[in-house]
């Protein structure tokens, strides 16, 4: 952790911005080596997803250390919100699916602000985006929708998605589709089959949702993941990278 003026941030997955993408990714991510160019997928090994590097700006090769998202918070007659502010390329918004969601004991998630591709910002939570001078950068700031409570804090999260994902829950509809859940409602911390992984988890690491060992190597998903094995490869394989590659942050900023 590290203490910041405003209170403690806790950052579960670190999202770098050094160079802003330009365009789709597809085309930011040709110079990342084939087997490596998912979306989840984390070639540097720094715990950042190729997806947040996309959206926030790195170098997927290498483990660089850039400004994370600001945690922050804003006054509003006598009540407080947590906000989190970001920087990313306008053409991000064309490409990928974003969420934020907040809660005050890191369990009970409720949707603040949604953004789909080539589409607008909806949500309780307010979003202001600024246009940064002297390029394509947009500044994003994102309100929480409840105000703090005494002494209670707020927990603030960001999901991407590289497409649509109707029901903000990080994992794309035509994953979703594709593995029999429902894109209209979220379900990603269920597990489907059963197999010890929930269906993010299977999401980010490109393994069945509705089978319970992807790799048809007997072995159930889950337990080749405890054991260091990638479940969607043969038994015995490393994992590329780290085995939950996330696409989330989570933040945390105290009551005063």
């Amino acid at each position: 952790m590290r203490k910041e003026a405003k209170g403690w941030l806790w950052i579960v997955a670190v999202f770098p911005a050094v160079l802003l993408a330009e365009g789709r990714y597809e085309t930011w991510s040709l110079g990342i080596p084939q087997d490596h160019r998912g979306f989840a997928s984390d070639p540097d090994l720094d715990l950042r997803p190729n997806g947040l590097e996309f959206v926030l700006g790195a170098l997927p090769l290498e483990p660089d250390f850039a400004p994370d998202p600001e945690l922050g918070e804003v006054s509003e007659g006598p009540d407080r919100f947590a906000t989190l502010t970001f920087v990313t390329a306008a053409a991000v918004f064309e490409d990928v699916a974003l969420s934020v969601e907040a809660c005050g004991d890191s369990l009970s998630w409720t949707p603040v602000a949604s953004l789909l591709p080539s589409s607008t910002w909806t949500g309780s939570g307010r979003v202001t985006t600024e246009a940064i001078a002297g390029g394509s950068r947009v500044r994003v700031i994102v309100r929480d929708a409840v105000p703090f409570a005494p002494e209670q804090a707020r927990f603030l999260r960001l999901f991407v998605s590289l497409r649509a994902d109707r029901d903000a829950d990080g994992m794309s509809d035509g994953y979703e589709e594709a593995n029999g859940l429902d894109p209209d409602a979220n379900d990603a911390s269920l597990d489907l089959d059963g197999d010890g992984l929930t269906n993010f988890q299977e999401f980010t690491l490109s393994t069945r949702a509705n089978g319970r060992d992807s790799d048809g190597d007997g072995f159930l998903d889950g337990f080749e993941v405890a054991s260091g094995t990638a479940p969607a490869t043969p038994e015995g394989t490393p994992p590329s990278g780290h085995p939950h590659p996330a696409t989330q942050l989570v933040i945390y900023l105290p009551s005063r």
